[in-house]
């Protein structure tokens, strides 16, 4: 059974006996107030003059604001949400790809709420994941107005149903003010919808190896058959107009749910098509081969049409072929429900089975720690970082024993997950702070019971590099999959910048037969390191290479990279500063 916190504190039983329909909930924790809006006192919130009207919005109940307000009508659909005067693509996309998943939005939002004179006490409650626990977040229904309209999210069909409004207002109470959702990644919404893995694939717009296209095109395709949550993005770039709306239909800065990948009968062969979904739910969409107004349609069998529910509807939600996909979004994103759908188990030849007495399953381990300046906040020692403040930062010890009866396995996937847990992941000068993690295995020989008993941490003459995160990101958080062989690793999270402080949650996914995992934090620094101690030569080795250094050789590599993870950029040692592009001055919807 979950167990679920109340956020604040704030029991919604025990405050649901307080209050009636003739005594309403006023939240304390999130009041009606400019201070909930934004929390600089600044938003750029205009109208169609181009007048901003921060100074003349009311907050409003539903019933204030509509005729019949209700909290659902007709099920929750993927096109029930209109984007508001907020830069949020990324929250309402991570929605609407939410709604294709009746248990997982049955869990976020309970159903048994109503606007029924009966029952209604002004208070409604969704469910989060916050950083490794399930919290209960309540909420009253005031909404921002102006002109007696929505401000923010809306319901774009039927104005009447309110269930999205209210679930963009309590997740703005998460991060603190509506004006702090404005700029995030969609990948961030879904894991804090469901508690799941995130994984971002950067796709190509340069002719790929189609071996690399048709990797993805599987993991994207085994994602969707899992029920795992997929999004897309297009970063803008300086050539792109001011409204982001480029000459195709897509827009730059923004984000898209993923909501169905098929194969389409022609008379020309099968295609794959791919459906997307903008969160603005209108016209916008994709014009060329495959959306609403292509031509292609035409020649297609009646039958195969309706297998795709084809309909003309102009309402944000498009074909395209894969290929089109692939030339025209710059980053796909998945959010896997379980581990259990990030592993590729039809690669049977490089996993051995377990016994059936012996049930593979997925273990994890979370670990709460922080980056302390002076004491634990060792920076990356790369680009004049100190690289012997390095060592300082937090280790992580897995030992990975993979028997049956035995037979020692030859591999298994190992997921590493690490998340910063300020929702704005700057310093108080406003400078970015980069997270990543190194991943080392211990080498053969080395006193094992004596740093496990000491909780004393290893240093580089013990170790043989295995890879990292894929470089430092400013994302809230990377992960990153590996194939691993029996063994002991280290993993260390750490900053790009020496002393950047911060509290992280980290992570670990092992496939391994229960009770053959061992994991525990290394504490204990040593003091007076030698050079053989702290220099890296992997890192010398990428200083002369674009490519991400192997492991080393120990009898035979004991790492790679999961291939699931296909196409990860650039040299994986440097910063990654591309940021999501749907950031605080990406596109909404104005107001009249």
């Amino acid at each position: 059974m979950i167990n679920i916190k109340a956020y604040k504190d704030q029991k919604f039983e025990l405050l649901e006996e307080k209050y009636s329909s003739t005594r309403l909930f006023i939240d304390p924790e999130f009041p009606a107030c400019l201070h909930s809006i934004t929390d600089t006192g600044e938003i750029d919130l205009a109208n169609d003059d181009g007048d901003n009207i921060l100074k003349y919005i009311e907050w409003r109940r539903p019933h204030e604001i509509v005729d019949k307000p209700h909290f659902v009508i007709d099920g929750f659909q993927r096109r029930d949400m209109g984007q508001g005067q907020l830069g949020n693509c990324w929250f309402l996309a991570a929605v609407g790809a939410l709604t294709l998943n009746a248990e997982l939005m049955a869990h976020v939002i309970p159903y048994d709420q109503t606007f029924d004179a009966s029952e209604y006490t002004g208070m409604f409650h969704f469910r989060f994941w916050l950083f490794g626990e399930w919290n209960d977040v309540v909420i009253d229904d005031r909404l921002p107005c102006y002109k007696g309209n929505f401000v923010f999210c809306r319901n774009n069909k039927d104005p009447n149903e309110l269930w999205a409004p209210l679930l963009e207002k309590a997740y703005a109470k998460v991060c603190g003010s509506y004006q702090l959702m404005a700029g995030g990644r969609m990948a961030d919404g879904l894991v804090d919808f469901t508690g799941g893995i995130d994984e971002s694939i950067m796709l190509s717009q340069q002719s790929p190896p189609p071996e690399i296209k048709e990797e993805i095109k599987r993991l994207l395709s085994q994602a969707l058959a899992r029920k795992s949550m997929v999004g897309c993005n297009i970063f803008r770039t300086e050539k792109d107009p001011n409204d982001g709306l480029l000459h195709n239909g897509l827009v730059s800065g923004h984000a898209f749910s993923i909501t169905q990948m098929k194969d389409l009968n022609t008379q020309n062969g099968v295609v794959t098509l791919i459906r997307c979904l903008n969160p603005w739910n209108d016209s916008i969409e994709w014009n060329g081969d495959w959306g609403d107004n292509s031509l292609l349609w035409d020649g297609v069998a009646e039958e195969e049409k309706r297998k795709f529910k084809f309909q003309r509807l102009h309402d944000g939600e498009f074909w395209m072929s894969y290929d089109d996909f692939f030339t025209n979004f710059h980053e796909l994103q998945i959010c896997h429900r379980t581990p259990e759908s990030v592993g590729l188990f039809e690669t049977a030849s490089s996993t051995s089975l377990p016994s059936p007495e012996n049930e593979l399953t997925w273990h994890e381990e979370m670990f709460h720690g922080k980056w302390k300046e002076g004491e634990s906040a060792g920076g990356s020692g790369l680009e004049r970082q100190p690289p012997e403040k390095y060592w300082t930062n937090p280790q992580y010890l897995i030992k990975l024993e993979f028997t049956d009866g035995g037979i020692k396995e030859k591999w298994r996937t190992m997921i590493i997950a690490l998340m910063f847990k300020r929702r704005q992941l700057k310093l108080n000068d406003g400078q970015p702070v980069l997270i990543g993690f190194d991943v080392y295995r211990v080498k053969n020989g080395a006193n094992l019971r004596k740093h496990i008993e000491g909780s004393q941490k290893y240093y580089m003459v013990h170790l043989d590099y295995v890879g990292d995160s894929g470089g430092h990101t400013v994302h809230r958080s990377v992960s990153k999959r590996f194939k691993v062989r029996p063994g002991t690793y280290i993993i260390i999270p750490n900053t790009f910048v020496c002393d950047d402080v911060g509290e992280y949650l980290l992570r670990i996914f092992t496939e391994t037969v229960e009770g053959q995992t061992l994991a525990i934090e290394l504490t204990n620094n040593k003091e007076n390191l030698t050079e053989l101690e702290t220099k890296r030569p992997h890192l010398e080795v990428d200083s002369k290479s674009t490519s991400t250094p192997k492991s080393s050789n120990e009898e035979t590599n004991n790492v790679t990279e999961d291939v699931g993870g296909a196409f990860s950029g650039p040299n994986s040692r440097k910063p990654n500063t591309n940021i999501d592009t749907n950031n605080k001055k990406g596109h909404y919807r104005t107001i009249q």
